[in-house]
């Protein structure tokens, strides 16, 4: 029976039929970007220490960034940044006591439309609260320095870049889009991911340098992978609305019951 837009199921429950020599070929394309990224990090790596180092000349940061020669083969490149790790002033707890203060109550005036907003705001306070309590309570506790905390940021995101081919290959390449559409979405991710990467390094060694350690919490369960993973949705989604319409596709054979 032919499938017309009367029979076709709800969209959340609806199929789109593989087209197998499309899929192998599109996994071919995976694999073969995937080795390509794994070739070039370390060619990635240093652009990003040059970019990191440049920042921290014109901002005035303390620290550097390098990667350490390392033998035998290794999977992401060896970063190495050194940094201060910085306790907070008493002027900067009370500064950011009040802050969170101020940001909490103003969600009390944001409209019920707004809720996921509200959520993420209180959630964001409340850690940044907790973090407060903990340097009030056990100031000369630190879990981690900051030179770490920059490090682990350009691994973590050097792994997830690696992920990318194969992150888009399972979800989006799965659609009956055009090549270039896919080919382009999973380029477009990884230059995000050469050009955003080292500012936000930057960013988070500024925050750290001048407010200290106090901000290292927020930083990394908000400002981390987060937005680079919501990057990705949105280079994702804007790919996505490439799909042709359902008419389109329900007379290609594209749909499924």
């Amino acid at each position: 029976m032919a499938i017309t837009l009367h029979t076709l199921p709800h969209r959340a429950f609806r199929k789109h039929r593989v087209s197998w020599p499309i899929a192998a070929r599109d996994g071919v394309v995976v694999l073969a970007i995937t080795v390509l990224v794994w070739w070039a990090l370390g060619d990635i790596a240093t652009l990003w220490n040059a970019q990191l180092n440049f920042w921290m000349l014109k901002t005035g940061l303390v620290g550097s960034a390098d990667i350490a020669t390392t033998t035998g083969a290794t999977l992401l490149p060896a970063f190495v940044v050194t940094a201060p790790t910085l306790l907070p002033t008493i002027t900067v707890w009370w500064i950011t006591a009040l802050a969170c203060a101020v940001l909490w109550a103003s969600t009390m005036w944001l409209h019920a439309d707004r809720l996921p907003l509200i959520y993420f705001v209180r959630l964001v306070v409340l850690v940044q609260v907790s973090s407060l309590v903990f340097f009030y309570v056990w100031p000369e506790s630190l879990p981690t320095t900051v030179a770490n905390f920059l490090t682990d940021g350009f691994r973590q995101s050097a792994g997830l870049m690696l992920l990318v081919p194969t992150l888009f290959g399972l979800t989006l390449y799965l659609f009956v889009l055009p090549w270039w559409v896919k080919y382009g979405a999973t380029a477009a991710a990884l230059l995000f991911f050469v050009v955003f990467v080292p500012l936000q390094v930057a960013c988070d060694a500024w925050i750290l340098q001048f407010g200290g350690i106090l901000f290292m919490p927020t930083l990394y369960l908000f400002f981390g992978l987060l937005p680079q993973v919501v990057a990705l949705m949105g280079i994702y989604s804007f790919a996505l609305s490439f799909l042709p319409s359902d008419e389109i596709l329900a007379q290609r054979g594209a749909l499924g019951t």
